[in-house]
């Protein structure tokens, strides 16, 4: 039973409804665990509200005015639609069930996270998922989402939440047949004397490359907003390209790409999952957190 103040128009028609299923204060109150004077006074408060008699009280018996007729009838859907609302609220706090919408990066969001969903959806069935693949900076309140997954390094000045997921770490790489018709590089002065191989996001101006406290300012051989054509291009010796690490280690340990001035030192990014509400406020936001935790963050204690 749902416990309101006593003063409560619910309580009140409460109280009403159950002496007259019962047709007595004294089974009622104990039904509704309170002394008998308690539901008469609460039946003649709604009385009072109501402004007419909706009982008919006498020594042997009670009946129904017109008025408490149509009061009882309605009331008691009334109370019923208030027992399944708080039933579907308390649902929302037991079963992960809803639709989570969450924007990802291309290239990270495919390699990483996507399969991680499948494997979340079939553990959690009642959760539907509405996936958005962008570059793009997508505003969590304003287009409504659930979650991002990106590589903000500053949070938006809005109350959001952050995780770090995983370490991304860039390294230059380059086909062998390519390096062996250009020649090998030294330093990075050597990069401008290369075909570059560079991505870039919507509307994007200047390009750099960061090494240490550098930016190196660098023109493109080829321009893409997907670092598997990238790598690809690089693959098939058309330049040298920048990406992550973990897009081109597969390659690299197979001798299909060479890592280039390796001993430059390149800024670490985090992938992070950003949310806009608390995580034990949902249900089916704190389980795909926590699996998300689970697969990326193994060694971390998951509450």
């Amino acid at each position: 039973m749902v416990n309101r103040r006593t003063t409560d128009k619910y309580i009140l028609l409460q109280s009403f409804c159950c002496v007259v299923e019962h047709q007595s204060f004294a089974k009622a109150a104990v039904i509704l665990g309170l002394p008998a004077s308690s539901v008469s006074k609460q039946v003649s408060k709604l009385e009072f509200q109501v402004k007419t008699p909706l009982l008919i009280r006498t020594t042997r018996s009670m009946s129904l005015t017109d008025a408490g007729e149509v009061y009882y009838r309605n009331g008691k859907q009334l109370l019923r639609q208030w027992e399944e609302l708080d039933l579907e609220i308390n649902n929302l706090h037991e079963t992960p069930c809803g639709t989570l919408r969450v924007t990802l990066p291309v290239s990270t969001g495919q390699h990483f996270i996507s399969p991680i969903i499948s494997r979340f959806m079939a553990d959690f069935p009642k959760i539907k998922m509405d996936i958005i693949f962008t570059h793009k900076t997508i505003d969590l309140i304003e287009d409504d989402f659930d979650i991002a997954i990106r590589t903000w390094k500053n949070l938006p000045n809005i109350p959001l939440y952050k995780i770090d997921l995983m370490k991304l770490i860039p390294v230059l790489v380059a086909s062998p047949e390519y390096l062996e018709k250009y020649g090998l590089l030294d330093n990075v002065e050597d990069l401008s004397h290369h075909k570059l191989l560079v991505f870039q996001k919507e509307n994007q101006g200047e390009h750099f490359w960061p090494f240490g406290n550098e930016r190196i300012s660098v023109q493109g051989h080829l321009y893409s907003n997907n670092y598997l054509n990238l790598l690809d291009a690089a693959r098939n010796g058309i330049g040298i390209t920048r990406v992550f690490s973990y897009i081109a280690q597969a390659d690299i340990n197979s001798g299909k790409l060479v890592e280039v001035l390796p001993h430059l030192q390149q800024p670490i990014t985090n992938l992070s999952l950003i949310y806009k509400q608390p995580r034990n406020s949902s249900v089916k936001l704190n389980s795909f957190i926590s699996f998300l935790e689970k697969a990326l963050l193994p060694n971390k204690e998951i509450d």
